[in-house]
């Protein structure tokens, strides 16, 4: 299944995160030839099997890629590949919340990433946004987008060209819900002490 959207490496190479979750556990996809989609693909997977699933992927750096995963131990799991996404480190355990609930997370056009997560490892009544300035290692500001006693899920953001970053999501799962806002709105959530992702890093 999917759910995240798509990225386009630096090389050209299009990567969509998959996952099964009857086995619960998360995949990539990566399509090499963009003339001949059906005929060549190539699938890989993070040995996560029971843990994670939902996806979502950036890119670091040239073939650096970074995934993170809704999981149901209660944080956000990752990994790293160094290929371009063709292997990828087991997936290890952040120190980022996660309630079992849907995340996503982009580069920005400034090469800042923005993570969207329910900031709870037990339930969704809030939704936060968070930046990183280190390319994923840590989080250094987080705004509250919603925070109460609904059901706040499944966010996707984008960027648009002016800059601006866009989220839907859905509220109590019968409302959809569109907020925009820019990076000197989400800078002014400056944390007193950065979230870090890993206490220690996934081996490749």
């Amino acid at each position: 299944m999917g759910k995240t959207q798509p990225i386009q490496l630096q090389a050209g190479n299009i990567i969509i995160p998959i996952y099964n979750e009857e086995q619960f556990c998360p995949f990539v996809m990566i399509l090499n030839d963009m003339e001949n989609l059906q005929n060549h693909k190539i699938v890989a997977e993070t040995m996560a099997r029971g843990i994670a699933l939902q996806p979502v992927v950036t890119e670091l750096e040239s073939d650096k890629l970074l995934m993170l995963c809704r999981t149901n131990k209660g944080k956000i799991w990752g990994s790293y590949s160094y290929n371009g996404g063709l292997s990828w480190s087991i997936l290890s355990p952040t120190l980022i919340h996660n309630p079992n609930s849907a995340i996503d997370l982009i580069t920005t056009n400034t090469d800042e990433l923005i993570l969207a997560f329910n900031h709870s490892e037990t339930n969704r009544y809030s939704l936060s946004v968070s930046l990183s300035v280190d390319k994923g290692k840590s989080w250094s500001f987080l705004q509250d987008l919603e925070r109460g006693e609904g059901e706040y899920s499944y966010p996707c953001l984008m960027e648009d060209h002016q800059g601006l970053i866009h989220i839907v999501y859905t509220e109590s799962r019968y409302r959809i819900k569109h907020i925009q806002f820019d990076l000197d709105w989400l800078k002014q959530g400056a944390l007193k002490t950065p979230m870090i992702t890993f206490e220690t890093p996934p081996i490749s």
